[in-house]
């Protein structure tokens, strides 16, 4: 799923278009195969929030400016340990309802649990902004260039 993103990111206008280019100031959406890595490089640049203490109710709070572009990640198994280091999933949001808190999302190695094609695939699916399993949000700074 993390990949999925990073290559989103690395064909977009947005980058560099270098591969080792995760700590240049050119970078927008840095190049990571592991959620947490990616969780980590926007946190330190002071750029996501956490929304998982929400417990899946609720709008988001009015400071949470979502736009697509903006990363969603999840935790599924509720069992984040900042020290573990482990997230679940990725996406992209590509549309945010602000009125009925609906966000809608991409992303890659998704899997159908119903056990019916038993494949992983590119998804797009709608949900709450807010919705059980989903941990917090990375806003890139497309703008910035």
């Amino acid at each position: 799923c993390d990949i999925f993103v990073s290559y989103c990111g690395y064909m977009s206008e947005y980058n560099s278009g270098k591969i080792d280019d995760n700590d240049s100031d050119d970078c927008v959406v840095p190049i990571y195969a592991a959620v947490i890595d990616t969780w980590k490089w926007y946190k330190a640049r002071g750029n996501t929030v956490q929304v998982s203490h929400m417990g899946g109710s609720g709008a988001l709070p009015e400071y949470v400016d979502l736009y697509p572009g903006c990363l969603v990640f999840y935790d599924y198994s509720h069992d984040y340990d900042p020290n573990d280091n482990w997230l679940d999933h990725i996406g992209i949001v590509t549309e945010y309802d602000a009125e009925s808190g609906i966000i809608t999302v991409i992303s890659g190695n998704s899997y159908d649990k119903s056990g019916y094609s038993g494949k992983y695939y590119v998804a797009i699916k709608t949900q709450s902004a807010t919705a059980d399993g989903i941990y917090g949000y990375a806003f890139p700074e497309y703008n910035h260039k």
